[in-house]
């Protein structure tokens, strides 16, 4: 008999336990970081730093490399799985002939998506977005009289049943030499 009362007791805990642990981890994006690559080693394994901007020629189309770095966190007390993390960029749009006027957001120029097999509960990983090649829409830019005088990250994870959304940006001015 007081193996069937302890049974009992063990099976409300799971049962409690199981149905107050939410059916997903929450996963979220943090410390959203802008990097270029340095000038100096232009190797496929090239090494990259932080930077509070960017610098264009709006003569020159060469722009340098860079990416975005983010820290992805799970705050759940259970590992995530198969994480799909979105990312959007965007230029803040000035007109070339009048640049005191206020620059608009123009829509997403690139998306780009990044996949996260596992988070440990409780833990940091951190993605890069490598390929963010902007050479082409700045060409047709400089084409069309705008360049930007901004850039913007907006990044979120798939939500899943149960999840919030989150969405984390990051700014970075640009500068036209």
């Amino acid at each position: 008999m007081a193996i069937i009362v302890n049974l009992k007791k063990f099976l409300a805990v799971f049962i409690f336990s199981a149905v107050c642990v939410p059916a997903f981890a929450a996963v979220e994006v943090r410390n959203i970081r802008w990097q270029v690559q340095d000038k100096k080693n232009v190797s496929a394994k090239a090494k990259f730093g932080d930077v509070p901007e960017l610098v264009f020629s709006s003569g020159n189309i060469k722009s340098p490399r860079f990416r975005v770095a983010a820290e992805i966190f799970n705050n759940s007390a259970r590992s995530a799985d198969a994480s799909i993390i979105r990312c959007a960029f965007y230029f803040r749009l000035i007109k070339l002939s009048d640049p005191a006027k206020p620059g608009v957001w123009a829509v997403p120029f690139m998306t780009e998506e990044r996949r996260v097999s596992k988070i440990k509960p409780g833990r940091m990983n951190e993605i890069k977005i490598q390929h963010v090649d902007i050479r082409p829409f700045l060409s047709r830019l400089r084409e069309s009289g705008y360049w930007p005088d901004a850039v913007k990250v907006e990044c979120m994870v798939d939500p899943r049943p149960g999840d919030e959304i989150a969405v984390a940006e990051s700014v970075i001015p640009v500068k036209s030499r």
